[in-house]
């Protein structure tokens, strides 16, 4: 864990009457959002509360052997290099089909003009991306996982 963050989870712990050496709360994980292309972008976002929710591809959790986030669990989002970072609280994780995703869910992320259009235009140029990685091809019915969050310390 970079110095900065692991500065930021200490100064976490401490605001909430927690100690760093025997907390039993856990940060889940340290990461950006998206890839090197717009993870600056989507954590400014994040920082100044306008993006509260996310979304990623089920397959690439499964791919990499990861659980999706549970209701009330911790992480650290990053800008791309980790220079920058908070604390999020997972409020809400559900698994649907990419095309079932709604205009008030396109919205919660915060991204461009905040229309489900311009949602499924990114993330379908993203998940084709990220695909490439994994073997698997997109198509609107996608396993997504969308996670709704809270910033809970800057």
């Amino acid at each position: 864990m970079k110095e900065n963050i692991k500065k930021l989870w200490e100064d976490y712990l401490l605001s909430i009457g927690e100690n760093f050496e025997n907390t039993k709360l856990v940060c889940k994980m340290v990461d950006y959002f998206g890839d090197e292309s717009c993870a600056d972008e989507l954590f400014d976002l994040v920082y100044e509360g306008k993006k509260v929710a996310t979304c990623g591809s089920l397959w690439t959790y499964e791919y990499y052997k990861e659980e999706p986030f549970k209701k009330d669990e911790l992480s650290i989002v990053t800008n791309f290099d980790g220079s920058k970072a908070c604390v999020i609280k997972t409020v809400d994780t559900i698994i649907k089909k990419f095309s079932e995703v709604t205009e008030e869910e396109a919205k919660l992320e915060g991204e461009g003009d905040l229309s489900l259009e311009y949602w499924r235009k990114e993330h379908e140029r993203f998940f084709k991306r990220e695909f490439l990685e994994i073997g698997k091809v997109f198509s609107e019915n996608i396993p997504v996982v969308f996670e709704r969050f809270q910033v809970i310390y800057r």
